[in-house]
């Protein structure tokens, strides 16, 4: 019944801070001196983030590198704890994924190559589910894990069951990585078709015999990829990225007409 944000000082450190859903009642938790990367995810009075903190040459205040860390912050106390080791790189050495139970689902730069990770938050007891697979980017719905897949030669899209261990091969053999988006009623892949001379887009649905069926394709300006759902409305990331002074717009469609590749979707305001 609160939101909680956070908010960088013109000192450099950062405070956490929430409110009522008004706006009202303004209240600062305590201090959390690092910049972190946009994924959030929320627990009952904590949230687990991963912090990105630029390094900068003291002479020439040229950019060296980032730290990286994993952070749960506690709501209640104040705490910042430190559940992965910081690490000093040219990029980011984590990325968080989602929640299953009492597991943290994330990645780890290791080298090369990024690895899928388990923490028990009670516990700290790290496993390893899938060895020798490079996890490019993923997310968690239910009891699924689904990613795109580093290879030699391209990428694939892999489905891992949270309950059972089994992982499935959804799509192989693709040029780049897929947009994802997986809940229990629309699991869904959209990528860019680069066998045409013009931008286009495909968005194949997966379905639970492992089929792969083609529902929606068009141009820059009928791009739909899934991010988030709400009941039986998807709101996604409308029109392509590809210009780089595009906005970030979204766009609101049924699950219905989205998958009968209809386009009337309602462009969102914000």
């Amino acid at each position: 019944n609160k939101w909680y944000y956070h908010m960088g000082l013109e000192d450099g450190t950062g405070i956490f801070c929430s409110c009522d859903l008004d706006g009202k009642n303004t209240k600062t938790i305590g201090e959390f001196s690092h910049s972190f990367f946009w994924r959030t995810l929320f627990f009952d009075n904590s949230c687990v983030v991963v912090t990105k903190d630029d390094i900068f040459d003291e002479e020439t205040y040229e950019w060296t590198g980032t730290i990286s860390g994993i952070y749960r912050y506690h709501f209640d106390t104040g705490e910042a704890e430190l559940l992965c080791s910081e690490k000093e790189a040219d990029d980011l050495s984590y990325d968080i994924y989602g929640r299953y139970n009492n597991q943290l689902i994330y990645q780890e730069k290791t080298g090369e190559s990024y690895e899928l990770r388990f923490m028990d938050l009670e516990t700290k007891k790290i496993t390893q589910p899938l060895e020798n697979y490079d996890i490019f980017t993923g997310m968690v719905s239910d009891n699924f894990f689904v990613g795109n897949v580093r290879e030699e030669d391209g990428y694939k899209v892999i489905e891992l069951n949270l309950d059972t261990g089994e992982c499935k091969t959804v799509m192989e053999n693709l040029e780049h990585a897929v947009d994802l988006f997986w809940d229990s009623e629309i699991k869904v892949m959209t990528y860019v078709d680069n066998s045409s001379e013009r931008f286009h887009y495909e968005t194949c649905q997966y379905s639970e015999s492992g089929e792969t069926v083609l529902v929606r394709e068009g141009g820059e300006d009928f791009y739909l990829a899934p991010i988030a759902a709400t009941g039986d409305l998807l709101v996604c990331d409308y029109g392509s990225d590809w210009e780089e002074d595009r906005d970030f717009d979204l766009a609101s469609i049924s699950k219905e007409d989205f998958l009968a590749g209809k386009n009337n979707w309602t462009v969102l305001e914000y």
